[in-house]
């Protein structure tokens, strides 16, 4: 609100409250409803005379500004005032009705002496020294001031009164409002009465406003003739007196009142209404401040938003700011700041001496958000960044603003700020791919160019203290890094630190430069390395510089034989350094991140299973081996040519003679089933197999008390590597030729074998960051020769055979070259050579079930293998030396257990079916087989 007086003599006039109106005198107006409002004078001939005050006196009584008062001298006596409005509510803590403040009284229409009083002000709509709630749906309103007579002898409208007088907190809710009073109107030859303030905030207090706080509007003149006074300028929306805070919400809105619409000819014109007037203030605006409307004639746009008129103030622009008219402060101690929790924009194009937001001496950004900066300004704004984000946009230009960087501050700089001089202090962040001034890093402050990776460019010196920290980003895909581009000279203390960070975990190079610092008029010093450094189980970076250049180097740190625990591991390891430096094959090796996920992927890079599949397959002879002495074993027997059963072959009285058990020729066919596994030995992991298949063959009587016969066969044949992602099938395809004979209770049996193996593999590497599928077909060759001796025993309907028997295996695989990545293998021929040689007893016996004749029969015995049981194969990788890789071992002492029945179905055929067992320390085999036996 601003005072104005008469200029003229016998003329009165008011921009601000109504004019009184003296004869051979100048006359002052009253003033606006607010804290300050003086009440009339007495007057003298020729002297000042005051018109009605505004709504509301610095009380707690709730009364409004008083009218003009009688105005006495010895000569002159003046009129009686209008009468002062009253208080709507005094000293309530909930405002849960609406109240209004009482008018003020008009003006009196006479006086001797040339002398005539003002109209009286407004009442105050609620006053209180307590903490006060307005409660969503209530109103407040502050008193309209009296007008003055249209008596051409009358004095001026009194001033609206404020719509709340506050000492202490104040709360609006979303649908509440506070209104101040309306001017009075002005008489025929005085001005018009000011709006009343909304709120006037006494004191310390915060007031919160949710709701709508709007001035009241200025009072009208009465007509437009020449002697007619000013009309009335719109009250403040808020008034904060002494150090009060103000916090408008996002709903929240507080509006200047609007000034009257009339003036008189030759009169100042009257203005709108100051939104806030704060003096020691705090405001905090995520709502609307829209400064009072400038409604009279000639007049345009909006008053003021905001003055800050004393003290120390500042503003808060949260998201949601709309603010509408100039934002005045008149000390350079004043601050604005950009904070809140939500992101938001600002235009820097809007601070200046006849900018939007004037005489500010401190910017800064405050809170968790984030604020962009665009537009374009040479004002000189230094900013210092406290919390959360400030952003210059790319198109931004500031040619003459600083920054200053602390606490958990992070200035993003995207534009071109050449002029701009950056002080990073500790806890604050200078990051982006724009350009700056002079910057300077400062102990625990951070520099990190780039939004990801990317260069941050600085016109002039560049100086990082001890303890400033170079956030760096580094790239394993290629040599890109981040990077300082300083167009001048970069010293970098003892001490300052560059801390690494990598974009992904791998792969890396050896030999990689990662160029992080340029300057034209050269580098100083040499940074401490920190962070990522090690970049995997076996690379780490060491730093570099030469003249202009600092950069990072990518050197390897270990050797991998360094790691590996088994030999199988060391001797992969082995094989990948013969490859060379950076080779493919190595690279998933020297790509983990730590030793085990190394020793992980040496071994499934060892190719054990080919060794390991060895041993499956030498275990496995031991099929065509079985079913030859089964066979051969059921044909001899020794019994009484009385009692012999030809078809079950088991003696029904006492043995008399032993020979061939029929003279005829029989065919016979078994089906089996096995599965088991070989446990790892601390080198080797453990293998699991799975194997079917089935024998056919035929045998007849020669030369005697000689029995011959052949066999063939096919099996499948698969085996897993747990832990390496390995498996093999191999497809089986058997000939054998046997024979034996009886000699008495002495039995011989022999035979020979072979097997084809075509083997097809599957290898799959999934390591982190690494992965590929390796197979192989190949094939292998199983020969071997066996023989055994029994002595047959009868015991009544049943028989037993103490037995021995050997076997020589020879098993030979080919070398081949897997198909797949850079670890691909070639792998060389195997070979292995094992004898087996088995003791164990025989036995079997018969009864009748339900009229049919069962046999019932079982073996056990020890079987001991000498000669190659640990299979080792050679392999390398493509470049690279061989090396050896050794499987799972055969068991060197193995129990064998067989358990079986047998039905004679007729006269000349049999079936049957038994368990089969091997078990030995780590290696376990199960099976069944069936078998079926027909005499012709």
């Amino acid at each position: 609100m601003l005072a104005l007086t008469a200029l003229v003599s016998t003329t009165a006039w008011a921009g601000s409250g109504g004019t009184g109106f003296g004869i051979g005198s100048n006359a002052a107006g009253g003033t606006n409803g607010d804290a300050s409002a003086a009440n009339g004078t007495n007057a003298t001939p020729g002297a000042l005379v005051r018109g009605g005050g505004g709504g509301a006196t610095i009380t707690t009584t709730g009364y409004g500004g008083s009218g003009g008062w009688t105005a006495t001298t010895a000569a002159v006596t003046g009129a009686s005032p209008g009468a002062t409005g009253v208080a709507g509510a005094t000293n309530i803590s909930v405002v849960d009705q609406s109240y209004t403040g009482g008018s003020g009284g008009a003006a009196a229409s006479s006086a001797s002496g040339g002398g005539f009083a003002g109209a009286g002000g407004g009442g105050v709509g609620v006053t209180t020294g307590t903490d006060l709630l307005v409660l969503t749906g209530t109103s407040v309103t502050g008193g309209a001031g009296g007008s003055g007579n249209v008596n051409l002898t009358t004095g001026a409208g009194g001033g609206g009164g404020a719509g709340l007088f506050a000492g202490a907190n104040v709360s609006v809710a979303s649908g509440a409002s506070i209104t101040g009073g309306a001017g009075g109107a002005g008489g025929i030859r005085s001005g018009a009465g000011g709006g009343g303030m909304a709120v006037i905030l006494s004191g310390s207090g915060t007031l919160t406003n949710a709701g709508t706080l709007t001035g009241g509007v200025g009072g009208t003149v009465r007509n437009n003739l020449a002697g007619t006074g000013g009309g009335g300028s719109g009250g403040e929306g808020v008034w904060i007196s002494n150090g009060g805070t103000l916090i408008n919400q996002t709903s929240g809105a507080i509006i200047g009142g609007a000034s009257s619409s009339l003036s008189a000819a030759n009169m100042p014109i009257a203005l709108g209404g100051t939104a806030v007037v704060g003096s020691n203030a705090s405001i905090i605006n995520a709502g609307v401040i829209t400064g009072g409307a400038n409604l009279a004639p000639g007049a345009t746009g909006n008053a003021d938003a905001i003055q800050f008129i004393g003290g120390v103030n500042s503003l808060e622009l949260q998201a949601g700011s709309s603010i509408t008219g100039n934002v005045v402060a008149y000390s350079a101690a004043d601050t604005l700041s950009l904070g809140g929790a939500a992101n938001s924009t600002f235009d820097v194009s809007t601070i200046g001496a006849s900018a939007q937001y004037q005489g500010f001496g401190i910017f800064q950004k405050i809170g968790s958000s984030t604020w962009n900066l665009t537009g374009t300004s040479a004002e000189s704004t230094p900013w210092t960044v406290q919390q959360g984000t400030l952003a210059l946009d790319s198109a931004i230009l500031l040619t003459n603003t600083s920054f200053t960087i602390n606490n958990s501050g992070t200035l993003a700089v995207n534009g071109s700020n050449t002029n701009s001089v950056i002080a990073v202090n500790s806890g604050g962040t200078l990051r982006g791919i724009g350009t700056v001034g002079a910057t300077t890093v400062h102990a625990g402050g951070v520099i990190t160019p780039g939004n990801s990776i990317g260069t941050l460019n600085i016109n002039g010196a560049y100086t990082q203290e001890k303890g400033g920290i170079y956030q760096v980003e580094v790239d394993p895909t290629s040599s890109a890094s981040d990077r300082i581009a300083v167009n001048g000279t970069a010293t970098i203390q003892n001490g300052a630190i560059i801390n690494v960070t990598r974009t992904t975990a791998a792969p890396y190079v050896v030999g990689t430069r990662y160029t992080v610092l340029t300057a034209t008029n050269g580098v100083t010093g040499t940074f401490d390395v920190t962070g990522d450094t090690q970049l995997t189980a076996f690379y780490g970076l060491a730093s570099g510089f030469d003249a202009s250049t600092s950069y990072l180097e990518v050197k390897q740190t270990q050797s991998i034989d360094t790691v590996a625990t088994t030999p199988n591991q060391a001797a992969v390891a082995g094989g990948l350094e013969s490859t060379g430096t950076n080779s493919a094959a190595a690279a998933p090796v020297l790509n983990q991140q730590t030793n085990d996920e190394a020793r992980m992927a040496l071994d499934q890079l060892s190719g054990e299973v080919y060794a390991s599949v060895q041993s499956a397959m030498l275990e496995s002879s031991h099929f065509a081996r079985d079913a030859v002495g089964e066979r051969l074993a059921d044909t001899f027997t020794c019994a009484s040519d009385a009692t012999r059963d030809n078809s079950m072959n088991v003696a029904t009285s006492s043995p008399a003679s032993c020979g061939t058990s029929s003279g005829r020729p029989t065919g016979w066919a078994q089906f089996y089933g096995d599965w088991g596994h070989i446990d790892g030995n601390g080198n080797a992991n453990r293998l699991n197999t799975s194997v079917g298949g089935f024998f056919v063959g035929a045998d007849m009587p020669v030369f005697n008390n000689w029995r011959a016969g052949v066999l063939a066969g096919y099996s499948h044949g698969t085996y897993n590597v747990s832990g390496h992602n390995a498996s093999a099938g191999s497809d089986d395809y058997h000939v054998g030729l046997y024979g034996g004979r009886q000699v008495g209770a002495l039995g011989f049996r022999a035979g020979v074998a072979y097997t084809w193996h075509d083997i097809s593999s599957d290898r799959y590497l999934a390591v982190p960051g690494f992965a590929d599928h390796l197979s192989s077909d190949y094939h292998a060759g199983t020969a071997q020769v066996f023989g055994e001796l029994g002595y047959h025993i009868d015991i009544g309907r049943s028989s037993f055979e103490p037995f021995a028997n050997i076997a020589y295996v020879s098993q030979h695989s080919q070398g081949f070259d897997e198909s797949g990545g850079a670890d691909a293998l070639h792998v060389g021929s195997q070979d292995m050579n094992t004898g087996f040689g088995t003791l164990g007893l025989r036995g079997k016996t018969t009864f009748m079930l339900n009229g049919a004749k069962v046999l019932a029969k079982g073996s056990a015995g020890w079987r001991y293998a000498v000669g190659d049981v640990k299979p080792v194969g050679s392999e390398s990788f493509s470049g690279g030396s061989s090396f050896s890789i050794s499987g799972v071992p055969i068991a060197r002492n193995e129990a064998v257990v067989d358990l079986g029945l047998g039905v004679q179905v007729t006269r000349d055929a049999t079936v049957s079916i038994s368990y089969s067992g091997q078990y030995a320390s780590g290696v376990t085999n199960q099976g069944v087989l069936g078998a079926l036996n027909i005499a012709f």
